[in-house]
């Protein structure tokens, strides 16, 4: 019987490992989408706002605006607009977590913000790593 005990915690431990393992890349495909989303959206913004120009017809309140249309935070079209231009080459930084890219943007010195993305992407940290 300790045999047939044995035996099934072993696929116990499997299957718990397994629910992890799916979790963990669910969750990091979730964040891939979440991050192309947010720097598509920036760059939509950025190419709409600019037409090669220094400044937007609207000025600021084309964020706003966007923000009230599109019931999002006026923090996050802001902020996807900044990732767009901090990294306006996505597959560069495509599988930096969203996260991590927020936080990146509070860096103001582009040499910095670039390294330590890099260091997020080699190391595979999280925000709180950063």
């Amino acid at each position: 019987m300790s045999l047939v005990k044995s035996d099934y915690l072993v696929l116990v431990e499997k299957i718990r490992k397994t629910l992890v393992a799916g979790r963990a890349r669910a969750e990091e495909a979730v964040d891939k989408e979440r991050t192309r989303t947010y720097w598509e959206i920036g760059r939509d913004i950025h190419h709409y706002s600019l037409h090669g120009r220094d400044r937007a017809k609207y000025g600021e309140n084309l964020l706003e605006t966007l923000s009230d249309d599109l019931e999002l935070s006026k923090t996050l079209v802001y902020d996807t607009l900044s990732f767009y231009r901090a990294f306006p080459i996505f597959h560069a930084r495509g599988k930096l977590p969203w996260t991590c890219g927020r936080l990146l943007l509070r860096i103001k010195d582009k040499k910095q913000r670039l390294s330590l993305a890099n260091k997020v992407l080699r190391k595979k940290w999280k925000t709180r790593q950063l």
